[in-house]
């Protein structure tokens, strides 16, 4: 389990990931623009959104280049990588 006080240290310490813990959506019974927190979110070459939530990283879709991220984050933390519920092996 990554705290988040972990988490944030070793985004901070990743030249390719920046904090961005402010969310933004759009209301759908009033359509107006509504801003909202997100702990632990970071962006990944400002392409990619990683989220944590209980002491887990993830992303919403995992392309090749997203998924080699997470696995070079995984192996500092010394944890898993999982897509669809599936274990993603890597040496």
């Amino acid at each position: 389990m990554i705290t988040l006080e972990e988490w944030k240290k070793y985004v901070q310490s990743d030249k390719e990931l920046s904090l961005s813990e402010q969310g933004k959506g759009i209301n759908p019974l009033t359509r107006t623009t509504m801003y909202f927190e997100i702990p632990g979110r970071v962006i990944y070459k400002n392409d990619y959104e990683i989220y944590y939530e209980n002491g887990k990283i993830g992303c919403d879709g995992l392309s090749d280049e997203i998924q080699g991220k997470l696995i070079e984050i995984a192996r500092f933390f010394n944890a898993k990588v999982f897509d669809c519920g599936e274990e993603i092996k890597f040496d």
